[in-house]
């Protein structure tokens, strides 16, 4: 049984995906350059992607951390190189249990699968501790002739980061642009500050034409901004949606196009 699943999408560009089930991948990008790789996330750890990769290139590999959440840093502790928000790395250090986290999280997400949470349990990382360097908005990675640039775009956490490629006009987007934003209290960010940070990322990278989010082993299509920005207007002004159960308990759902927005009535707007 296969638990990863791997797509090229350009010559030095890989999306590899945690396949968790048919409708739910983690999903993290493979970025090969002359001098080194870019591993952009590495999932909620439930085998060893370090190996994974090396398969694909032997060059020294930078971690890039689009957000501090389970699913997207659990095979951190293989790696040498990462760059995470230091904002949310002092919170996520306050928790030591988080191996009994990921392993409930997966749990859940496998719906009754037993044969491959199983397996899922038997080669997960089982670390969860691991050393970083301070992530910055416009910081610079320069893999030798690709360059990767990173962008804040808070919302989902407070400090989640998206990475742009601006020669091939790939943005890899983590949870931060993706069809289910969820903008919800824990997050510390209101919908409204959400909907003007989406707003400046569009206009300071008007080269992007593809979106590769955190959970979909695809382009999730350019027309995810503009969409998202047409959830934010909507429901700031106010909306009447239905409420929903999800992962994280019951919020309301707007959608609109592509995008279907979770929120709480807390998180309209700042200081609500």
């Amino acid at each position: 049984m296969e638990l990863y699943q791997c797509i090229k999408i350009n010559d030095y560009t890989w999306l590899v995906a945690e396949d968790i089930r048919p409708d739910f991948k983690n999903t993290c990008a493979f970025i090969i350059g002359k001098k080194r790789c870019a591993l952009i996330d590495t999932g909620c750890g439930i085998a060893n992607i370090r190996e994974y990769v090396k398969k694909l290139s032997n060059l020294p590999v930078v971690v890039l951390t689009t957000h501090v959440h389970l699913d997207h840093i659990g095979g951190h502790p293989l790696f040498d190189t990462i760059y995470a928000s230091a904002l949310e790395m002092e919170k996520w250090e306050g928790n030591s249990d988080r191996l009994k986290e990921r392993l409930n999280f997966l749990k859940a997400a496998l719906e009754g699968n037993g044969r491959k949470y199983k397996l899922i349990k038997s080669n997960i990382v089982r670390e969860s501790t691991f050393s970083y360097h301070p992530l910055a908005d416009r910081m610079i990675f320069d893999l030798g002739d690709i360059v990767l640039e990173a962008a804040m775009i808070p919302g989902h956490t407070e400090e989640s980061f998206v990475f742009v490629e601006r020669k091939s006009g790939n943005a890899f987007v983590g949870d931060s642009v993706n069809p289910t934003p969820w903008i919800l209290d824990e997050n510390g960010k209101s919908v409204e500050e959400y909907g003007k940070a989406v707003k400046i990322f569009a206009e300071r990278f008007p080269e992007i034409r593809h979106l590769y989010s955190g959970h979909c082993i695809r382009d999730i299509g350019i027309q995810t901004i503009q969409d998202t920005l047409c959830c934010v207007d909507e429901i700031v002004k106010g909306s009447k949606d239905e409420r929903v159960n999800c992962y994280a308990g019951k919020a309301f759902q707007h959608i609109h196009g592509s995008v279907s927005m979770l929120y709480r009535q807390s998180t309209i707007r700042k200081n609500s």
